[in-house]
């Protein structure tokens, strides 16, 4: 789930500032949505630490947008 994520993330580093925002934002919304739905039987500590962790990579991801979008051009 992880790799997934951060690579769907990182394609978006070809599309301008803007775009690139709203695609990452749509990204966690989706992981979280899905977290949520499917949270039968999780423990809140499982969920907090997914939530946290699919929010370490949108901020990851927004640290190297500057260089993955030069390269990707």
């Amino acid at each position: 789930m992880s790799r997934q994520f951060g690579a769907r993330l990182q394609g978006f580093c070809k599309d301008g500032p803007d775009t690139f925002i709203l695609e990452i934002n749509a990204a966690l919304k989706k992981e979280i949505d899905f977290l949520n739905a499917n949270d039968r039987g999780l423990s809140p500590s499982f969920k907090k630490y997914w939530m946290a962790f699919f929010q370490y990579y949108v901020y990851n991801i927004m640290l190297d947008y500057a260089l993955d979008h030069t390269i990707s051009q």
